[in-house]
């Protein structure tokens, strides 16, 4: 009995943690650039399953201990596009052919850190900045500065003014083993926990538009519903577990 309890209890904390990263989906479903996250569940080790009678004690085999939480996987894939027409709005399109993700640079208080969202601004200083207010970077690692907003971006990241350049845009991409090196640090922003070089991105910037979150409402909803209705089921389980327990401890053997 108590493994039943031991069972259910780990199965309603995985399902807890699925419904936390569900919930945080669906609070990101407008922001831009967004990459929704997925939960990986593996089983928990199986153990002796003994049988202890008259001094004796026999194997009857192994049993399972329900579920465990793998680890929390952050999904890359593209978000479609919507056309804003804002000079200063810039999407990364899908990098055909070769793989990898490119993202944009920008500098942070903890150092260089990569973003999707490209829905920029000039701040007081002319400097370009994202929405949460942290500068742009270039290509030779400096903060991108203009001198308005009427400005073109080419596919390449080169930004233009009249016949003019600028600056261009630094636009790594990161593929194999060095996404997977990402991890996200909040505020939309990732962190390349791998370092080294990476390729700078060629004809994916899209000026006048925005990547949306890589995210389906709907199937989110779903995923919210069917984690909530396993969730009640080992509660109910383990509910069950609790009061079979309870009647052993009080009322087999009693007398009477």
């Amino acid at each position: 009995m108590l493994r039943g309890l031991y069972t259910a209890a780990r199965g309603m904390a995985v399902e807890q943690k699925k419904q936390e990263i569900i919930s945080n989906n669906l609070a990101n479903s407008n922001t831009t650039g967004f990459k929704k996250e997925i939960t990986l569940v593996q089983s928990a080790p199986e153990l002796p399953v003994i049988l202890q009678e008259k001094g004796s004690r026999r194997l009857l085999g192994t049993g399972g201990q329900g579920a465990l939480l793998d680890t929390v996987v952050t999904v890359l894939s593209q978000g479609d596009l919507e056309q804003t027409g804002r000079s200063l709005d810039l999407a990364l399109a899908e990098r055909r052919p070769g793989g990898g993700t490119a993202f944009f640079a920008v500098a942070t208080p903890q150092g260089v850190r990569y973003t999707r969202d490209g829905h920029f601004s000039l701040d007081r200083d002319g400097s370009l900045v994202t929405s949460q207010g942290f500068r742009v970077l270039d290509v030779n690692g400096r903060a991108v500065s203009l001198p308005g907003e009427r400005v073109q971006v080419d596919a390449d990241g080169v930004i233009w003014q009249e016949d003019a350049v600028i600056a261009r845009l630094a636009i790594p991409v990161f593929g194999g083993e060095r996404l997977a090196g990402l991890e996200k640090r909040g505020d939309n922003l990732f962190e390349d926990t791998m370092g080294g070089a990476t390729e700078q991105a060629s004809g994916q910037v899209r000026q006048g538009f925005l990547e949306r979150p890589n995210l389906n409402m709907v199937s989110e909803m779903i995923n919210m519903l069917e984690v909530m209705r396993t969730y009640e089921a080992n509660q109910k389980t383990l509910q069950a577990q609790d009061e079979l327990l309870g009647k052993s401890a009080n009322e087999l053997g009693s007398l009477r």
